[in-house]
């Protein structure tokens, strides 16, 4: 792998501020970003894409554009398919989501030079990098539909897991769900 960083983004001026997120980051390293908010181009599901992320990339930027407490982009787990060290950046508890020591949670750190200095230290260190990709020996990838599993709990009579009853939908779907300011400092 000769290059450090890929990002594939299509709606820019995000909540999150993602983009200058990863402006700060390219003062330090190269992070190439694909699609309508980048200079690269790359069409969405090629194989040559993949293929391309695999080779050529150390790490993948899945940046959410909002940083809300349960909602993961699937970018995030196509890059998780591909032998690549995602780099997150949301309002998630990851641990909840991914197996640990699978990706490198931006929130983690403090400062971008600290969050870059990572990035360096494993792309110069083999060993360190190579230790990311454990759990694909023990875990696997397999593709959710999250409405499904509702409709089969909500359908399910015999259920016997404690059911609960809200008000306001909206109010506990949404409120408290988002955050304005990620802790990272940028």
């Amino acid at each position: 792998k000769t290059k450090m960083a890929a990002q594939f983004v299509s709606h820019c001026g995000s909540i999150s501020r993602r983009d200058r997120l990863v402006k700060q980051v390219q003062q330090f390293i190269q992070v190439d970003v694909f699609g309508s908010c980048g200079t690269m181009e790359c069409p969405r599901g090629s194989p040559r894409c993949a293929r391309m992320l695999t080779d050529e990339y150390r790490f993948y930027f899945a940046f959410e554009n909002s940083l809300c407490r349960d909602y993961v982009t699937e970018k995030l787990y196509n890059a998780m398919e591909s032998h690549i060290i995602p780099v997150v950046f949301g309002g998630v508890d990851y641990s909840k989501f991914v197996p640990p020591h699978s990706v490198i949670d931006v929130q983690q750190f403090g400062t971008v030079e600290e969050l870059v200095d990572y990035l360096k230290f494993l792309a110069d260190n083999p060993e360190e990098y190579v230790k990311y990709f454990w759990w694909k020996e023990h875990y696997r990838i397999t593709g959710s539909q999250p409405f499904c599993e509702l409709c089969r709990k909500l359908h399910d009579i015999g259920t016997r897991e404690k059911s609960q009853h809200y008000r306001d939908i909206k109010a506990w779907w949404f409120d408290g769900a988002c955050q304005a300011r990620a802790k990272i400092e940028f």
